[in-house]
């Protein structure tokens, strides 16, 4: 997979798949001043503000501009880096969206329970295609995608983190 990037009046998201072969892109300083989502597989080992983790289940991590984000080890699985600016965060901002990327360093971190995962991926793979198109309505369909998956993980962020009942 190459890098994919969609603009409009000042407003960027793209999509990297998470291999080795990508490391020096998602590693960049390019990267750096987006926000970025990031589909790891189990066995990946990442390193975000200097906190350290080991991937046991298929997990989305949420970055910030400006945090310090590593990939030590990559698995084979497939992963996904999804990168946007501030400009189209600002257009589909709501509290879900505030939690997962305005919460403690401790937990920035989404594990998949396997029933999420299959439509996780799914977004992705269509974020993935759209990117792909030279269409009108492109813009449209990426901030759907988007906002679908970032009320996924918000869904599935406060019942881990502030319990099955919120």
């Amino acid at each position: 997979m190459r890098q994919h990037i969609f603009e409009s009046a000042g407003r960027k998201i793209g999509m990297l798949q998470l291999s080795e072969s990508n490391l020096h892109l998602i590693l960049s300083e390019a990267i750096m001043p987006f926000i970025k989502v990031a589909y790891l597989s189990e066995g990946s080992i990442i390193t975000i503000d200097l906190r350290r983790f080991t991937i046991g289940v298929p997990t989305l991590a949420f970055i910030r501009p400006g945090q310090f984000f590593h990939v030590a080890e990559l698995p084979v699985a497939p992963g996904y880096l999804l990168f946007f600016n501030d400009a189209l965060y600002g257009v589909q901002m709501n509290c879900l969206e505030g939690e997962l990327f305005s919460n403690p360093p401790d937990i920035m971190l989404v594990a998949l329970p396997l029933p999420h995962v299959k439509p996780v991926v799914y977004l992705l793979t269509l974020i993935e295609k759209e990117l792909q198109l030279d269409e009108p309505d492109t813009e449209d369909m990426l901030l759907a995608f988007l906002e679908q998956l970032q009320i996924r993980a918000g869904r599935l962020w406060r019942r881990q983190h502030l319990g099955p009942n919120r």
